[in-house]
């Protein structure tokens, strides 16, 4: 009761943490490392990476994929 929430779709973090710092924003919620002076971060959640391959990549049918493996592939 008394309160209103408002979700706002920010494409940078950068601009969401200056908002934060500045009090325009009270929470956001970003990706780690955070380095902005005056806020203060807490992990809520932990999120698995995946790797997107082509059906036939050699690294395609491995259960668990080191980023060691992926040294030498190409990145977008």
């Amino acid at each position: 009761p008394g309160i209103e929430l408002v979700m706002r779709g920010q494409t940078y973090a950068n601009r969401a943490l200056a908002r934060v710092a500045d009090g325009s924003l009270d929470v956001g919620f970003v990706r780690l490392p955070v380095t902005q002076p005056g806020v203060e971060t807490r992990v809520i959640d932990e999120e698995e990476l995946v790797c997107a391959l082509p059906a036939d990549h050699r690294l395609a049918r491995c259960e668990r994929i080191d980023v060691a493996d992926l040294a030498g592939e190409p990145f977008v």
